[in-house]
């Protein structure tokens, strides 16, 4: 490096490198009348499509039965999934007030 007129200056080669992206997906699936089974069934089918590689978060709606409440965590869906696969699940629930919210998990 050189100093010149008190600034430095210096000469450097600079090059470009593409980085790829992981894709960022998000599925929506009613599980409304759908059992344990038929549920695990479409989310493996689901991801199953998808990138191994995938950010995926997984958008549920619609009431579920308490049975599907513990298939419809993020750890089980985590386990349907391949492991260089992210998941994330977020659920949108109907309020006594009747306006939505969405609860979301964390990623397993």
């Amino acid at each position: 490096m050189k100093r010149l007129n008190g600034r430095s200056r210096f000469r450097a080669k600079v090059a470009f490198e593409p980085l790829t992206a992981r894709p960022m997906i998000a599925v929506s699936i009613n599980a409304h009348d759908m059992n344990v089974n038929e549920f695990r069934t479409h989310v493996s089918e689901e991801l199953a499509k998808l990138d191994a590689d995938a950010v995926v978060q997984i958008r549920l709606s619609g009431p579920i039965s308490e049975d599907l409440e513990s298939a419809a965590c993020t750890g089980s869906i985590r386990s349907l999934a391949p492991e260089t696969m992210n998941v994330t699940v977020s659920r949108k629930y109907q309020c006594q007030n009747g306006l939505a919210r969405t609860v979301k998990g964390r990623d397993a």
